[in-house]
């Protein structure tokens, strides 16, 4: 293309672009000097190079690239266009960036609701729910109707504060306001009536959904556990299609936490029968049943495990093996230092 001058075509070189940001860094280091090369790069051009480092996990690359657009958006005068914009917010947003993204917010002369939601989400994600909350009010001061996306945010900031006043006038807005309750709506608002202590309320929603995600099962069988529903957890938990190693440590740490060894050591054989493979979380709750079954073999399961597939020694890992298998171990052949790796 750089030789026959395609390149200098638009739409050729976008899609070269696109191409490049598809593949690995060595792909999007060309998608960039690409971009450079170009007289004036289109808005596409530059989000897709940005999103391309983003996700390939260079995030210093991203900010790089994006730090570029946006001079060339000051430079051309596109930063009073409302598109435009809320890209530049929800770049910031991305990068935990909050701060600067605000700035963005208020020296905006043109916002729409989509600018509000950037930063109320941004906000959430970021553990500051008495921000968004603070922001959600300013939105209301300036008339601005919330849609779904805003609901998410404030419902999600309710169940961050455990404030299950203010999450049921939320649900009672969504209803009398005829919303869509989507499953990601449906979801929040269960992990509110779950964390703020409601589970009925929680339940008949779960119940109610006519479809449902791998996050509502799991925000069900997390619920139940907390209040040692475990028999109930159990009979959603069989009904799960597809589980992932999320739901079996929600299971199987829910029966280590109230006391059912046994049934917990049932469910970890049941879960290597699937397939699925143990993560940290499942290893310490092993861990913690060496301790409650008196179970070497399995400590020495574990160990081996630990070692095979060289996973760090965490300070939850160290913390389980010093506390819960020292005295499983105490005359073991077993030798552990708490200090170094297995």
């Amino acid at each position: 293309m750089t030789v026959t001058g395609l390149v200098l075509d638009t739409f050729a070189a976008s899609r070269l672009i696109v191409f490049c940001a598809s593949f690995d860094l060595s792909s999007l280091e060309y998608c960039r000097t690409i971009l450079t090369h170009i007289q004036n790069p289109s808005t596409f051009m530059w989000n897709v190079t940005v999103r391309g480092f983003l996700e390939a996990g260079d995030l210093k690359d991203g900010i790089q690239t994006g730090v570029a657009i946006l001079g060339h958006v000051l430079h051309l005068g596109f930063d009073s266009d409302v598109f435009v914009n809320n890209a530049i917010i929800h770049m910031f947003v991305v990068w935990g960036e909050l701060e600067t993204a605000h700035q963005v917010f208020d020296r905006s002369c043109v916002k729409d609701l989509v600018s509000w939601n950037s930063l109320i989400n941004g906000y959430v994600h970021k553990g500051l729910p008495v921000d968004a909350l603070k922001l959600f009010k300013e939105m209301e001061g300036k008339e601005i109707k919330p849609d779904q996306v805003t609901m998410i945010g404030v419902i999600s900031s309710c169940a961050q504060l455990e404030d299950l006043e203010l999450g049921r006038e939320f649900h009672h807005y969504v209803e009398e306001n005829r919303m869509k309750l989507t499953v990601h709506l449906c979801n929040v608002l269960m992990d509110m009536y779950v964390k703020c202590g409601d589970l009925d309320t929680a339940r008949l929603l779960f119940d109610n959904m006519p479809e449902r995600t791998v996050i509502s099962w799991t925000t069900m069988v997390a619920g139940l556990v907390k209040f040692g529903l475990l028999d109930d957890t159990r009979r959603y938990f069989d009904e799960i299609p597809d589980k992932d190693v999320v739901l079996w440590n929600a299971m199987i740490s829910g029966y280590v936490q109230h006391n059912r060894a046994r049934d917990a050591l049932t469910l970890f054989h049941e879960m290597q029968a699937s397939g699925i493979m143990p993560n940290e979380a499942i290893l310490v709750g092993l861990l913690c049943l060496c301790s409650q079954l008196g179970a070497l073999d399995l400590g020495q399961w574990v160990h081996q495990y630990i070692k095979k597939h060289k996973i760090p020694l965490t300070v939850a890992l160290r913390n389980h093996f010093g506390g819960h298998v020292c005295k499983v171990w105490e005359h073991s052949k077993i030798t552990w230092s708490i200090r170094g790796d297995p």
